[in-house]
């Protein structure tokens, strides 16, 4: 079969003579969801006056009914979404600035007449239409795997699956997710890297409305946050992103942006000044300059994992 005895195992907690595992971690509980504040959005007169801030809902998911399907998923479908986007996507802010200094190295920025753009994607998670994820996910595994047809269809209907049976338990009843994609499930992200760079390279900047006025070059993406040398006007940029948002908006990808000779990106500050860039880092007005004694009993690994997230 397309899977094998230790993965029915672990996607099933049944043992090979018909058993069931006594691990804890068979044990389903109900997942839930909660907001997730945004109030790095908020200036600091409506925190002041305590304006409510944007949130996303998040699914707490871990040991729910799909869990450890997803669980499998990622280990699947991270490596491949590495592979798929690879040439734009970077881990962190760290390999986003060894990125723009290998840029810099071989001469990019001495186009005086160059600009940089920003790019967010509005609500990803929620906008994500899951028929075209799953066309996404299975281009994805046919360009860039060995996997057999068999077991690449196996992938996409478990995918499915754990797409279409998303539910959360509150006040005593169940709801389950119609539209978009579940915050929260550990095969989500990696789907989301795919299904980004799928939506760009195969639906919207191929697009005869939006290929002749796209002047994006040496893109870098982190999920949903874009950022590219723009080889024209900030005006030419604006006008493209009306259009581009005119075309994604058919497949659920609208953006937001911003373009000249200085954009944010991450927690990094971009600036091109006489042919050369500079990087700072760049701080939320609402940042509230807290930091974490090194004499706390966090892990280690937290301490050492700060400066480079």
């Amino acid at each position: 079969g397309v899977l094998s005895l230790q993965d029915r195992h672990y996607l099933t907690g049944k043992t090979v003579k018909g058993g069931h595992s006594h691990d804890p971690s068979f044990v389903v509980r109900a997942p839930y969801i909660y907001p997730l504040y945004k109030i790095h959005k908020l200036c600091r007169e409506q925190i002041i006056d305590k304006v409510i801030p944007p949130n996303r809902m998040v699914t707490s998911a871990v040991n729910g009914p799909t869990y450890r399907i997803g669980v499998f998923l990622e280990a699947i479908l991270k490596p491949i979404s590495t592979k798929y986007c690879e040439g734009e996507l970077v881990r962190d802010s760290t390999d986003f600035l060894n990125e723009v200094e290998s840029l810099s190295s071989s001469g990019t920025f001495q186009d005086r007449e160059m600009n940089l753009a920003a790019m967010d994607i509005c609500a990803l998670y929620p906008n994500i239409k899951v028929e075209l994820a799953l066309c996404a996910v299975r281009h994805a595994l046919e360009t860039t795997s060995a996997y057999e047809s068999d077991q690449i269809d196996a992938i996409i209907g478990l995918l499915q699956y754990t797409l279409g049976n998303s539910v959360v338990h509150y006040r005593g009843d169940w709801y389950i997710s119609l539209e978009g994609a579940p915050t929260g499930n550990p095969e989500i992200p990696p789907m989301a890297n795919i299904f980004v760079k799928y939506g760009l390279d195969t639906k919207i900047l191929i697009d005869p409305r939006v290929a002749p006025i796209n002047k994006l070059v040496n893109r870098s993406r982190f999920l949903d946050d874009i950022w590219s040398c723009w080889n024209d006007t900030a005006e030419a940029f604006f006008r493209f992103l009306e259009v581009v948002n005119l075309v994604g908006s058919e497949i659920g990808i609208t953006f937001t942006g911003e373009c000249g000779k200085s954009v944010q990106f991450l927690d990094v500050t971009t600036t091109l000044n006489n042919g050369s860039i500079s990087t700072t880092m760049f701080v939320k007005p609402t940042d509230s300059e807290r930091y974490l004694n090194r004499r706390s009993y966090h892990s280690k690994h937290t301490f050492t994992g700060i400066p480079f997230s």
